[in-house]
């Protein structure tokens, strides 16, 4: 027997001759254990934070409110509904394997067909064409697509940083065709401008990520087209997000006329696309990304004043107005994620590498301590419906 074994014998050995030697019932001895079990109850009912509750877990798209949130400092707390943790690759791609069945439900004509279909023989159907597919060519699959300026492009980095694992080839325009293994963006992402559209596919499921550099969307009336008429595969997510590049290409106009004038193109430019977004949005699920705030509108650039939080909110204002009625979902709760952001980085800048969780450096984005949350409000939107999760989770 071990010498360990042996100390537990000798010690339940000297127990019982002492309960005996004074003759005390077991029960009896043991009372002071019971009280202090009850009193270390007590304790922790009563000190211990209470758990969450959730007010509202029935909310459409509660993600992306500001309503549904308690923020502090650069941390954001859903009170409306639960967030599913997306940090881990396999569960985001669980939810697009899910998300690819259930539109071939919906796309397919041949309803019988495919019921007698598994998820699995689905996949594998659709493997077979996924290398030789991009979204210019494919006809089926799950399609997130993302057009406007850098301020998506953050999010679609930290979108293929969580699905890399999986297996992800990108590709641009000036690579003629060629793919090439994801990691080699990673590696660049971050410290890169990118002035081309970067496309991402899966090499497991028929899944494509694109981001479309479109500064003032104006080239998203041609995308629609091109979606609906079937010349490239129809996005099953759209993520917008304007204003900024607007704001620099009419910034002589404000100086000399006032800022509501110069928002007047702006304006016009989202009136002229507010139809076909409607048409889209009976079929795709389309956000709209407000402006956030960023350190450039609380600095001293006698170059740059136009870029005032004022006129970040007369932006904000002209697309509420604008996309009112549209189907198009306005997206609000990264707002205050990013003031907190932006005031830290006015009073205590700081850069922190090669994550840029911090990069208060860079005046004109936040850093991805706050993208990752913004991630995070998309991907529960998105994915919780097909990932089998309790009620009090987002819808």
């Amino acid at each position: 027997m071990s010498p360990g074994k042996w100390w537990c014998v000798a010690a339940v050995v000297w127990i019982m001759w002492m309960m005996m030697y004074h003759r005390l019932a077991f029960t009896t001895t043991w009372r002071p254990w019971h009280h202090l079990a009850s009193n270390i109850t007590w304790t922790l009912q009563h000190h211990l934070p209470p758990k969450q509750t959730f007010t509202r877990s029935n909310t459409s798209h509660a993600t992306f409110t500001k309503e549904c949130y308690t923020y502090s400092g650069v941390t954001a707390r859903n009170t409306c509904c639960k967030l599913h943790d997306y940090r881990d690759g396999l569960d985001l791609l669980n939810c697009i394997k899910s998300s690819y069945v259930d539109h071939v439900l919906h796309q397919r004509q041949n309803m019988s067909e495919v019921a007698e279909l598994s998820w699995f023989s689905m996949i594998s159907q659709a493997k077979e064409r996924v290398n030789a597919d991009s979204v210019h060519h494919s006809t089926e699959g799950v399609h997130w697509a993302l057009v406007g300026d850098s301020h998506v492009r953050y999010i679609t980095d930290v979108i293929i940083r969580r699905l890399a694992t999986t297996g992800l080839q990108y590709t641009e325009r000036s690579f003629e065709g060629v793919w090439h293994e994801v990691y080699k963006l990673l590696n660049l992402m971050r410290m890169s401008v990118y002035t081309e559209d970067l496309e991402v596919r899966h090499m497991v499921v028929p899944f494509y990520l694109t981001w479309y550099r479109d500064t003032f969307l104006q080239r998203l009336p041609e995308l629609i087209r091109q979606w609906e008429a079937g010349e490239q595969l129809k996005p099953t997510l759209l993520i917008l997000d304007c204003g900024l590049h607007w704001m620099v290409r009419s910034h002589k106009i404000s100086m000399e006329l006032g800022e509501e004038a110069a928002a007047v193109p702006y304006k016009e430019q989202l009136r002229s696309l507010a139809p076909q977004l409607t048409r889209l949005a009976a079929t795709t699920t389309i956000i709209f990304k407000l402006l956030d705030d960023i350190p450039a509108v609380h600095g001293s650039h006698s170059d740059k004043n136009w870029l005032t939080l004022k006129n970040l909110q007369l932006y904000n204002s002209i697309v509420r107005e604008s996309l009112e009625g549209t189907g198009v979902i306005l997206w609000d709760s990264t707002l205050p994620l990013s003031q907190a952001y932006t005031s830290e980085c006015v009073l205590r800048p700081k850069s922190l590498f090669p994550s840029y969780s911090w990069k208060c450096f860079d005046e004109n984005h936040v850093g991805y301590i706050v993208v990752e949350q913004y991630a995070d409000m998309i991907l529960n939107d998105v994915c919780n419906k097909y990932m089998n999760l309790k009620p009090e989770y987002c819808p």
